[in-house]
């Protein structure tokens, strides 16, 4: 298949990558030329069990213009980013093309679906664990399961056929007849677990160390919890808190994504997650104290770092 990947960071170059080596045919976009220049010399080189694989031959261009069809388009952007690089590949999305998001954070579907038909997207949430080490060289922490599902829950011949390509990728992966339920319960998660290390400036498993972060963490996810019960949002848990220590023990030794963002004085996604979680509370007339007091500490941390 003709593979688009829009976003060279640790997501998408481990998918790219990997469905690239599996025999792809994979078109990296990035809109930073020096990704993108270090991508079409170098490769796509992922580091695992402190092995550094071959590196993987893809194409690497920043103008989207370039490409004129494909097959499937893999959206690895950062949240803030999605309108745009939804208009950019816009031109692409022609009958049965298939735009997957494989973003973390709530509000990336209702943002494209109003650029392309929301019959060409489809929902995804992916825990696998991966670190930029510089531009095209990721470190791939801990893998980990991708659920893919049509919006509207139903099992599809597109959705069998991706998920084929991701396993023979050796990208576990798995059908989801409640995709957005998997994209509010990943993004309540991480509304604790990310901003929470981006803070304290500590690993994920450390969260875990202390009974005060701990409380924290629990205060953060049961506004997220009500929200998504009061929106009428069926989540994927059957115990939320389970879930959350889970996760924070399976990838105690990353440094989650919005840490660093701020160490590399980066914008993070913040918005998209304890800030969509504010939001959505203000819409249906709920107090969310614990996630604004969250999303306004990040917002100064961005302001005070010289975040981009």
């Amino acid at each position: 298949m003709k593979i688009v990947v829009v976003g060279s960071g640790a997501i998408g170059c481990l998918f790219g990558g990997l469905l690239a080596k599996s025999g792809h045919d994979v078109w990296m976009i990035d809109k930073d030329k020096e990704v993108v220049e270090k991508i079409k010399k170098e490769g796509i080189c992922i580091v695992t069990n402190g092995e550094e694989l071959q590196p993987i031959q893809t194409k690497s261009i920043s103008n989207p213009g370039e490409i004129k069809s494909c097959d499937f388009i893999l959206l690895c952007v950062k949240c803030f980013d999605t309108e745009e690089a939804v208009k950019g590949i816009s031109h692409i999305i022609k009958g049965e093309t298939t735009l997957l998001t494989l973003q973390t954070g709530i509000g990336n579907i209702k943002i494209a679906s109003s650029i392309i038909p929301e019959t060409n997207i489809l929902g995804g949430v992916t825990y696998s664990g991966t670190t930029v080490l510089s531009p095209g060289r990721i470190r791939y922490v801990s893998p980990g399961d991708t659920y893919i599902g049509e919006i509207n829950g139903k099992e599809t011949e597109r959705v069998r056929h991706l998920i084929e390509a991701f396993k023979k990728s050796g990208i576990e992966t798995m059908i989801s007849d409640n995709i957005i339920g998997h994209i509010w319960s990943k993004a309540i998660i991480y509304a604790g677990i990310n901003p929470l290390t981006a803070i304290l400036h500590i690993k994920n498993g450390q969260l875990l160390d202390k009974i005060e972060s701990i409380n924290l963490l629990r205060e953060i996810i049961k506004e997220g919890i009500e929200i998504a019960e009061r929106s009428g949002r069926r989540l994927i848990y059957d115990d939320p808190y389970d879930s959350l220590f889970y996760f924070c023990k399976n990838t105690s030794e990353n440094l989650s994504p919005m840490l660093q963002d701020i160490l590399n004085k980066k914008k993070t996604e913040i918005d998209a997650l304890n800030g969509a979680i504010v939001e959505k509370g203000r819409k249906i007339g709920m107090h969310t104290p614990v996630n604004r007091a969250i999303r306004d500490i990040i917002k100064l941390l961005e302001k005070w770092g010289g975040c981009e």
